[in-house]
Protein backbone atom coordinates (compact mmCIF):
# COMPACT_ATOMS: atom_id res chain seq x y z
CA UNK A 1 0.00 0.00 0.00
CA UNK A 2 1.95 3.41 -1.03
CA UNK A 3 2.45 5.83 1.53
CA UNK A 4 -0.22 8.78 2.49
CA UNK A 5 -2.92 5.84 0.58
CA UNK A 6 -6.49 5.60 2.83
CA UNK A 7 -6.49 2.41 4.96
CA UNK A 8 -9.16 0.11 3.29
CA UNK A 9 -12.49 -0.06 4.63
CA UNK A 10 -13.62 -3.73 5.20
CA UNK A 11 -17.81 -4.38 5.29
CA UNK A 12 -19.17 -4.22 8.65
CA UNK A 13 -20.77 -7.73 8.18
CA UNK A 14 -17.13 -9.10 7.46
CA UNK A 15 -15.91 -7.37 11.03
CA UNK A 16 -19.42 -9.25 12.78
CA UNK A 17 -18.69 -12.39 11.01
CA UNK A 18 -15.36 -12.58 12.16
CA UNK A 19 -16.06 -11.15 15.19
CA UNK A 20 -18.39 -14.43 15.79
CA UNK A 21 -15.93 -16.39 14.49
CA UNK A 22 -13.36 -15.43 17.36
CA UNK A 23 -16.22 -15.88 20.11
CA UNK A 24 -16.84 -19.41 18.97
CA UNK A 25 -13.39 -20.24 18.73
CA UNK A 26 -13.28 -18.88 22.88
CA UNK A 27 -16.42 -20.63 23.80
CA UNK A 28 -14.97 -23.90 22.16
CA UNK A 29 -11.96 -23.65 23.70
CA UNK A 30 -13.54 -22.98 27.32
CA UNK A 31 -16.05 -25.88 26.79
CA UNK A 32 -13.05 -28.09 26.00
CA UNK A 33 -11.21 -27.29 29.18
CA UNK A 34 -13.93 -27.69 31.37
CA UNK A 35 -14.82 -31.10 29.61
CA UNK A 36 -11.16 -32.39 30.42
CA UNK A 37 -11.37 -30.64 34.16
CA UNK A 38 -14.55 -32.70 34.91
CA UNK A 39 -13.33 -35.95 33.53
CA UNK A 40 -9.61 -35.86 35.18
CA UNK A 41 -11.57 -34.89 38.73
CA UNK A 42 -13.81 -38.66 38.04
CA UNK A 43 -11.06 -40.60 36.33
CA UNK A 44 -7.71 -39.70 38.31
CA UNK A 45 -6.20 -42.93 36.95
CA UNK A 46 -8.48 -44.63 34.26
CA UNK A 47 -5.73 -47.60 33.72
CA UNK A 48 -4.81 -48.25 37.07
CA UNK A 49 -1.13 -47.40 37.26
CA UNK A 50 -1.39 -45.90 40.46
CA UNK A 51 -3.20 -48.96 41.98
CA UNK A 52 -0.55 -51.18 40.55
CA UNK A 53 1.70 -49.21 41.95
CA UNK A 54 0.87 -49.92 45.40
CA UNK A 55 -0.77 -53.68 44.72
CA UNK A 56 2.70 -54.81 43.18
CA UNK A 57 5.03 -53.26 45.79
CA UNK A 58 5.66 -55.87 47.61
CA UNK A 59 6.76 -57.95 44.40
CA UNK A 60 9.30 -55.57 43.26
CA UNK A 61 10.67 -55.31 46.78
CA UNK A 62 11.20 -59.53 46.12
CA UNK A 63 12.25 -59.45 42.67
CA UNK A 64 15.76 -58.73 41.39
CA UNK A 65 16.68 -55.78 39.45
CA UNK A 66 16.34 -56.48 35.84
CA UNK A 67 15.13 -59.98 36.04
CA UNK A 68 13.00 -61.63 33.16
CA UNK A 69 9.26 -62.71 34.84
CA UNK A 70 6.38 -64.50 33.37
CA UNK A 71 3.17 -63.04 33.63
CA UNK A 72 -0.39 -65.24 34.58
CA UNK A 73 -3.53 -63.34 34.99
CA UNK A 74 -7.06 -64.39 34.46
CA UNK A 75 -8.15 -61.52 32.04
CA UNK A 76 -7.93 -62.40 28.94
CA UNK A 77 -4.92 -60.61 26.97
CA UNK A 78 -6.84 -60.01 24.24
CA UNK A 79 -9.40 -57.37 25.43
CA UNK A 80 -8.30 -53.80 26.80
CA UNK A 81 -9.00 -53.97 29.97
CA UNK A 82 -5.85 -57.50 30.14
CA UNK A 83 -3.51 -54.76 27.66
CA UNK A 84 -4.21 -52.04 30.42
CA UNK A 85 -3.35 -54.44 33.26
CA UNK A 86 -0.58 -56.21 31.85
CA UNK A 87 0.98 -52.35 31.05
CA UNK A 88 0.00 -51.33 34.33
CA UNK A 89 1.81 -54.23 35.98
CA UNK A 90 5.14 -53.79 33.65
CA UNK A 91 5.35 -50.01 34.86
CA UNK A 92 4.76 -51.59 38.65
CA UNK A 93 7.40 -53.90 38.32
CA UNK A 94 10.01 -51.93 35.83
CA UNK A 95 13.16 -52.49 35.74
CA UNK A 96 12.36 -56.16 35.06
CA UNK A 97 10.70 -57.12 31.74
CA UNK A 98 7.38 -58.74 32.07
CA UNK A 99 6.77 -61.76 29.60
CA UNK A 100 4.18 -64.04 28.33
CA UNK A 101 4.62 -67.74 30.39
CA UNK A 102 7.15 -69.69 28.08
CA UNK A 103 7.20 -73.65 29.04
CA UNK A 104 10.02 -73.85 26.85
CA UNK A 105 12.28 -71.54 28.59
CA UNK A 106 10.39 -70.38 32.10
CA UNK A 107 11.81 -67.45 33.67
CA UNK A 108 12.67 -67.82 37.13
CA UNK A 109 10.12 -65.86 38.67
CA UNK A 110 6.31 -65.02 37.59
CA UNK A 111 4.08 -62.73 38.89
CA UNK A 112 0.23 -63.78 38.94
CA UNK A 113 -2.73 -60.82 38.53
CA UNK A 114 -6.01 -62.08 39.52
CA UNK A 115 -9.25 -59.92 39.83
CA UNK A 116 -11.04 -62.80 41.57
CA UNK A 117 -9.80 -65.74 43.87
CA UNK A 118 -8.77 -68.97 42.12
CA UNK A 119 -6.91 -71.93 42.38
CA UNK A 120 -3.64 -70.31 41.80
CA UNK A 121 -1.20 -72.83 40.59
CA UNK A 122 0.18 -72.47 37.48
CA UNK A 123 2.27 -75.37 35.43
CA UNK A 124 6.49 -75.52 36.18
CA UNK A 125 6.23 -72.95 39.14
CA UNK A 126 5.48 -72.74 43.33
CA UNK A 127 3.47 -70.11 44.69
CA UNK A 128 6.42 -68.54 46.78
CA UNK A 129 4.05 -65.82 47.87
CA UNK A 130 0.25 -64.80 48.13
CA UNK A 131 0.84 -60.87 48.43
CA UNK A 132 -2.83 -59.78 48.74
CA UNK A 133 -4.67 -58.03 46.43
CA UNK A 134 -5.07 -60.69 43.48
CA UNK A 135 -1.26 -60.38 43.56
CA UNK A 136 0.97 -63.94 43.46
CA UNK A 137 4.50 -64.25 43.31
CA UNK A 138 5.59 -67.62 41.91
CA UNK A 139 8.87 -69.31 41.66
CA UNK A 140 10.12 -71.66 39.28
CA UNK A 141 9.86 -75.22 40.12
CA UNK A 142 13.45 -76.55 40.46
CA UNK A 143 13.85 -80.82 39.41
CA UNK A 144 16.47 -82.45 42.08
Amino acid sequence: MPQGAPAPRYPAHLLVVLAAVVLLAFSGLLRSIQTTTQLAATSRDPYGVELALRRFAPARTQLPPGARVAYFTDVPLNSDAGVAAFLATQHALAPCLLLHPDLTAPPEFAIGNFSRPQNYQRPGYDVAADLGNGVILYRRVTTP
